[in-house]
């Protein structure tokens, strides 16, 4: 009886994917071919690799941060790569430093968080997704910092005001248009 139940489960699964199974589904990347990749290209220590279908096309992608060197959780000389279709493109090289913060998720696109390291609260959070078969940067990309989900589970970050004379942290709460996939206040 739980066989049959098994196999019913299964049929029902697939009925639901639309007849696909998840090898099917789209173009899948393997993390071995990612890093052979990147070792071609470079020999810095590969700080992190986060593969997703970014965009929801069933197509992965991957982020992958390359770094001279890695020091109390920080990772240093930085650049930033995108893999997509066994090809890889330069998405960040300016030396920077930091480290993986998180994959953020909303209306089904995924968004690769790179926190760039500034001591106390001077971080910057960028922010990468994919659109139209490319990488792109979210709008909010470098003018906030710790980006991602508040207590509340909204979208959430923080910044740096000096206009009364002090230092301010401000938080900012935004919305998300999945058409434009663009985050706004």
């Amino acid at each position: 009886m739980k066989k049959v139940c098994a196999i019913f489960l299964l049929c029902v699964f697939t009925l639901l994917r639309g007849g696909e199974t998840s090898a099917a589904a789209g173009a899948q990347i393997e993390e071995g071919a990612v890093r052979a990749a990147i070792s071609s290209k470079t020999v810095d220590i590969i700080a992190c690799v986060e593969i997703h279908d970014y965009d929801n096309d069933d197509t992965e992608e991957a982020f992958i941060v390359t770094a001279k060197s890695y020091d109390m959780d920080i990772y240093e000389g930085c650049t930033i790569w995108f893999y997509k279709n066994e090809s890889l493109y330069v998405v960040e090289d300016k030396d920077i430093f930091g480290y993986p913060k998180d994959i953020f998720k909303t209306n089904n696109h995924f968004y690769f968080v790179w926190e760039k390291f500034g001591g106390g609260s001077s971080s910057v959070s960028y922010v990468y997704g994919v659109k139209d078969g490319s990488f792109c940067e979210a709008n909010i990309s470098k003018k906030y910092m710790d980006f991602g989900r508040n207590e509340n589970g909204e979208i959430f970050a923080w910044s740096d005001d000096w206009s009364k004379g002090h230092h301010d942290i401000i938080g900012h709460v935004f919305e998300y248009n999945p058409d434009t996939r663009e985050f706004y206040e």
